[in-house]
């Protein structure tokens, strides 16, 4: 097993682009390692996986933030209030790892301020 974490390290996952491309890397791995019942190398790779899914928020994360966006967009200043769950995925997936990760403590809550935070940035854009 210490050989494979060495192995999985030193591919170099620091170098990607972004958390969705070592996301996907590792997803593939994951899948190849138990399409050929490998679980050594299933959990090697899911040890290195990003904490939270860069692609889809937690579901408590993105109520608090449709519920913190709705609260706070003010649609007569051009920010629509029901454009939240939107604008959460799309805040979740251009964010980092380490964004996501601070996130993932106390989801609700922090996606309420999020939202918030959001829907008061795009109503100063009017």
């Amino acid at each position: 097993m210490a050989d494979l974490d060495a192995a999985l390290r030193n591919l170099g996952f620091e170098r990607a682009t972004g958390d969705a491309t070592r996301a996907r890397l590792l997803l593939a791995i994951q899948r190849f390692a138990a399409d050929v019942e490998d679980p050594d190398l299933k959990a090697g790779a899911s040890a290195l996986a990003p904490v939270a899914n860069p692609f889809v928020p937690p579901k408590a994360w993105l109520r608090g933030f449709v519920l913190g966006f709705e609260d706070t967009a003010d649609d007569e200043r051009g920010t629509d209030p029901d454009g939240g769950d939107m604008q959460g995925h799309m805040l979740w997936q251009m964010s980092s790892d380490e964004w996501r990760r601070a996130r993932v403590a106390d989801l609700e809550a922090q996606g309420r301020e999020d939202g918030e935070a959001e829907a008061a940035a795009h109503n100063n854009l009017t």
